[in-house]
């Protein structure tokens, strides 16, 4: 704006120079004319101040990577004056990397009515965006004065969904009388647990008479027997860390870890597979877990992931989780990350008595094994390397590869 007025004033100086020089009638008019034009202008912009406002919502709070995050922007003037240009900053801000960029929008308004404004922004990474209306101001034809439009809303949050890749079996080796430190019985099926009572019935022919209820039969006047409880799996743990930089193959490391936890995530309950997906929280400084029994649990979980912020490779979920977490059951612990510190390896290792250790090894370009054949039994970790370029036939591909890593 201020480059306009300048160039404005160079240009009505010089109109008045050339009045002076030749003493041109019509000169003198041009003159006058650029002198009256502004202040008409500043006066028409004031009269519409306080009648033209603006107000925008996110038209879609959720899509998937690749496609496109609509707003809708309205302008509503009541001023037959309000001609004149609108401009609008859309600033947002992407959660997990903390990296900003802007968008203008520009165009033009006319007279007193209601005008439909859709911005759209391009959904290229995994993650919550931020959007911000930084800036709305509107400008006379000239773009020599401006106000700012008062919005009703100043940000929205949309979540952009991470791939869920198809995965042909997952990687695990089942066992169904695995019970974690909290002893998960289901609510739908009875079994052989006698720590825990599923219910009472009415006697039937074949019952052993170990799990007769006596004292109920004895109130009933009729045979009841007792329902024991059935222990559920819930061995299975997935450890997620998200290191990430700024720069683009660190951002599709990042993206490439969100989607193998979740696409693994899903496969294990299609299976009916109950398990936990643990990470780290920058803001705590400590370990946070979900368990996904689920689709209303695995869906909780993508949005708890959506919301992480990365970190320094110094911080890790392993240590968190293990002196939580030091009592519980585990057959089978998929690790997924960029990096692997030789200090969280030997804690990891020490799982392996009781557990089969993967490390789901998420790496762009020609990325290099962290572990040798040697220290993978040693450590009794099997390592498997996830390029980014092709994730998804790499996802598909590993339950066949089941025999190798346990």
């Amino acid at each position: 704006m201020l480059r306009n007025r300048i160039l404005y004033f160079l240009f009505a100086f010089s109109c008045f120079y050339l009045a002076v020089m030749y003493d041109e009638q019509s000169l003198f008019v041009l003159t006058l004319f650029a002198v009256t034009l502004p202040v008409v202008s500043l006066v028409q912009l004031l009269c519409a101040r306080k009648k033209i406002q603006c107000f925008w919502r996110g038209q879609n709070r959720q899509t998937t990577k690749g496609k496109t995050l609509s707003f809708g922007v309205t302008i509503v003037s009541g001023s037959a004056f309000a001609g004149g240009i609108y401009s609008f900053d859309l600033e947002s801000l992407e959660v997990f990397n903390g990296q900003k960029s802007k968008q203008r929008f520009q165009g033009a308004l006319l007279g007193k009515g209601r005008k439909e404004i859709r911005l759209c922004i391009d959904a290229t990474h995994c993650g919550v965006t931020q959007v911000r209306l930084c800036s709305a101001r509107f400008f006379d034809w000239l773009r020599l004065f401006s106000i700012r439009l008062k919005d009703e809303q100043s940000a929205l949050s949309l979540a952009v969904m991470p791939t869920i890749h198809w995965m042909e079996q997952a990687p695990i080796r089942a066992n169904p009388y695995a019970v974690s430190g909290e002893e998960h019985y289901s609510k739908n099926r009875p079994g052989d647990d006698p720590a825990e009572l599923f219910g009472v019935r009415e006697y039937l022919p074949g019952d052993k008479l170990n799990r007769m209820h006596w004292k109920l039969t004895a109130k009933q006047d009729a045979w009841m027997v007792k329902e024991l409880g059935r222990p559920l799996d819930v061995s299975v743990v997935l450890l997620a860390d998200f290191f990430v930089g700024r720069g683009q193959e660190e951002i599709a490391e990042y993206e490439a870890v969100l989607e193998t936890v979740v696409s693994l995530s899903s496969r294990l309950l299609e299976n009916r597979q109950l398990h936990y997906v643990a990470w780290y929280q920058l803001e705590t400084g400590t370990d946070s877990r979900i368990l996904v029994e689920s689709e209303e649990t695995f869906y909780e979980m993508i949005t708890c992931l959506l919301r992480i912020r990365c970190y320094e490779t110094e911080k890790s979920v392993i240590p968190c989780y293990f002196e939580r977490c030091f009592r519980e059951y585990r057959s089978n612990v998929f690790y997924i990350s960029t990096q692997l510190a030789r200090q969280n390896l030997a804690l990891l290792s020490q799982e392996k008595k009781n557990a089969y250790l993967t490390y789901l090894h998420v790496t762009s370009g020609d990325g290099k094994r962290m572990l040798s054949e040697a220290e993978e039994q040693q450590y009794g970790i099997r390592e498997q390397m996830l390029h980014t370029q092709q994730l998804q036939e790499n996802l598909r591909n590993l339950g066949q590869l089941r025999e190798r890593l346990l």
